[in-house]
C-alpha cells in the first residue's frame, strides 16, 4: 500500500496535503479531485445554477399551481 501525503489540485495546480481534499469514498485513493476550496467553489456554481432552474420552471407554472407550492 503505497501511502500519500501529498496531491494536485488540477485546477490551481498546486501540491497541497491530502487532508485538504474532501474524502471520497468512490475514488481510488479515498479523496475528491479537487482540492477543497474549489470543490467548494463548483458545489456552490451547481446550487446556484439548479435554483435558477427551478425559479425558471415555477415562474412557467400556472397560479394555481405556484399558490399550492407555496410561492
Amino acid at each position: 500500500m503505497i501511502v500519500q501525503f501529498e496531491k494536485r489540485c488540477p485546477k490551481c495546480g498546486h501540491d497541497r496535503p491530502v487532508t485538504d481534499f474532501p474524502k471520497n469514498a468512490g475514488s481510488p485513493d479515498g479523496r475528491g479531485f479537487y482540492c477543497r476550496a474549489h470543490h467548494n467553489e463548483a458545489n456552490a456554481a451547481s446550487k446556484a445554477r439548479k435554483k435558477a432552474e427551478y425559479e425558471a420552471a415555477v415562474a412557467e407554472l400556472s397560479d394555481s399551481d405556484r399558490a399550492r407550492l407555496g410561492r
